[in-house]
C-alpha cells in the first residue's frame, strides 16, 4: 500500500474528511497483501465516540458509493477500544480500483464531541487495518490528523 494520504477537509462547513488508500506492490516490497482485494476497512476510535448517540457519523462513502459502518470494542491488554468497521467492500468493489479506495466521513459536528479526525481516532493518529476477505492480510497504518 502506499503511504495514505490525508484526513483531508473536504467540505468548507468542517463536517466531511477524506482519506485515500492505494494498493502499490512497489511501494511495499512486493508483499501480496499490497495488491490485495480490500474486504474490510477497520479503524481504532475512542470508545466514548462508539458509545455515543446519535452515531458521531451522519454519512460516509467510499469513492462516492454509501457505505454502512459498523460499531463495536475490542479488549486488548485489558484496554477496550472502539472500532469503527466498513465491511464487505467487495460487494460494490470486487477488485480493489487502480486509483484506490477515497473514504470520507460526514461527522454529526452538533454535539460537541467526536466531531473532527483528531476526536474520533483513537490516540495521536487515526489508526487503521485493511483486511482481505480471507482475513490472512492486515496491513496496519496511521493517517495523521492533518
Amino acid at each position: 500500500m502506499t503511504p495514505p494520504m490525508g484526513p483531508i477537509n473536504a467540505t468548507s462547513s468542517g463536517e466531511t474528511y477524506c482519506w485515500e488508500v492505494r494498493a502499490d506492490g512497489a511501494v511495499a516490497g512486493g508483499s501480496r497483501c499490497a495488491t490485495m482485494t480490500i474486504y474490510k476497512l477497520e479503524f481504532i476510535v475512542e470508545r466514548a465516540c462508539v458509545e455515543r448517540f446519535p452515531r458521531p457519523i451522519r454519512a460516509a462513502t467510499i469513492n462516492d458509493v454509501t457505505v454502512f459502518p459498523t460499531y463495536g470494542r475490542k479488549t486488548w491488554k485489558g484496554t477496550v477500544y472502539g472500532m469503527l468497521s466498513f465491511s464487505k467492500l467487495t460487494e460494490d468493489f470486487p477488485v480493489t480500483p487502480s486509483g484506490g479506495l477515497r473514504l470520507c466521513l460526514t461527522l454529526d459536528t452538533s454535539s460537541g464531541s467526536c466531531t473532527a479526525p483528531a476526536e474520533l481516532c483513537y490516540g495521536d493518529t487515526c489508526v487503521y487495518s485493511l483486511y482481505d476477505q480471507g482475513f490472512t492480510c492486515c496491513p496496519v497504518s496511521q493517517v495523521p490528523y492533518s
